[in-house]
């Protein structure tokens, strides 16, 4: 049954119409220089990369206040 608002997945999936044996678009081949599909567990590792960078940023960011902040001014540092 066809009406106005099928859409094409919806033609892909009707009998006769889509051929899994004949699909060999999602196939890599050797000399194929499609770039690779990102995976879960390059995506989690992504995400660890960045919020280690973050928390780097964070500490650098508190020991470099720390290192120019201006001296503190000591009592008894000018009595002689």
């Amino acid at each position: 049954m066809i009406n106005k608002h099928m859409r094409a997945r919806d033609f892909l999936l009707l009998e006769g119409y889509y051929d899994v044996e004949g699909d060999k678009h999602n196939v890599a081949l050797i000399d194929d220089t499609r770039r690779p599909r990102f995976t879960l567990e390059h995506l989690n590792t992504l995400r660890k990369v960045r919020e280690f960078r973050n928390y780097e940023k964070i500490n650098r960011k508190e020991l470099l206040t720390k290192v120019y902040a201006p001296p503190q001014e000591e009592a008894g540092l000018g009595e002689m």
